[in-house]
C-alpha cells in the first residue's frame, strides 16, 4: 500500500516536519499516523487492535533503512532528531 512512484515524495507536516520521504518509509508514515488515531476510537474492539498494529509497524520501522527519516516525520517536535532512531 503505497505510491508506485520510485521518487521521494517531499512532505511538509503540520507537526514542522519538512523534508523527502521514500515511497515504502512515506506508506509506514501513514499508516502509522492512521493506527495511531483510530486507536483512540470509541469503540473499544478497533482502538485495541489499531494500537496493537501501531506498536508492531513503529517496531518494524526500526529496521528499516530509512528508519532516522521515518521517526524524524513522525516524532519531529517530541525530541531533537538526533536521538532517534540508529
Amino acid at each position: 500500500m503505497h505510491p508506485e512512484s520510485g521518487e521521494p515524495f517531499h512532505v511538509i507536516a503540520d507537526n514542522g516536519y519538512t523534508g523527502a520521504l521514500q515511497p515504502e518509509a512515506f506508506r509506514i508514515v501513514c499508516c502509522l499516523y492512521s493506527y495511531s488515531n483510530l486507536s483512540f476510537s470509541k469503540r473499544k474492539d478497533l482502538s485495541e487492535i489499531c494500537a496493537d498494529h501501531y506498536h508492531r509497524l513503529r517496531e518494524f520501522s526500526m529496521e528499516h533503512p530509512d528508519a532516522r527519516e521515518i521517526l524524524r516525520k513522525y516524532f519531529w517536535g517530541k525530541q531533537k532528531p538526533e536521538k532517534l532512531g540508529k
